[in-house]
């Protein structure tokens, strides 16, 4: 149901059955009530569930592109921090999406998306890197691959800075 291929009437009554269901209906309940929280009934009594919204998106947008600049030259482990807080934010902000402007939004994925990319590439041919210098111990020929590896993390992860210096410069939809 999420590409574009027709559904089946199977499919059809399946999702008709679980946007039917009190389960469904509750949750949707839940939301609204969420996103018109009155402010003393918030995490921390200031502004409504949007407002918060607003908040959690900054707060995780200063996360994710506090250290762009010298993104290249962090531990392995705080790059993977930064990966994963940027999945976090952008499930939030589609989350909040419908709330706002949609061209602002669709600009705005746009920067998240390729930054997601980029860092996703780099993870990988960082923990690939990794484990064929494991391999390596025991099959010398996998030094090969460690050395192209480690060539092409090298230049992902500039990639990767470059792409998380323009979220940074990319001005919010909130």
């Amino acid at each position: 149901l999420l590409d574009d291929a027709p559904a089946s009437e199977e499919d059809v009554r399946a999702l008709a059955q679980r946007v039917g269901g009190a389960a469904f209906a509750g949750a949707v309940q839940r939301l609204r009530a969420f996103a018109q929280a009155a402010p003393d009934r918030m995490p921390g009594g200031h502004g409504g569930g949007l407002a918060h919204l607003v908040g959690r998106l900054r707060k995780l947008s200063r996360q994710v592109t506090r250290h762009a600049r010298h993104f290249d030259e962090l531990p392995f482990e705080a790059q993977h921090r930064v990966r994963k807080r940027l999945k976090r934010l952008r499930y939030l902000a589609e989350f909040a999406a419908p709330a706002f402007a949609r061209d602002d939004v669709r600009r705005w994925l746009r920067h998240v998306s390729q930054a997601q990319d980029a860092l996703g590439k780099h993870i990988d041919r960082v923990l690939a890197d990794r484990h064929f210098a494991e391999l390596a111990t025991r099959h010398p020929d996998a030094w090969f691959a460690v050395g192209w590896l480690r060539a092409k993390s090298e230049r992902s992860a500039r990639t990767a800075r470059a792409a998380l210096l323009r979220l940074r410069d990319a001005d919010g939809f909130w």
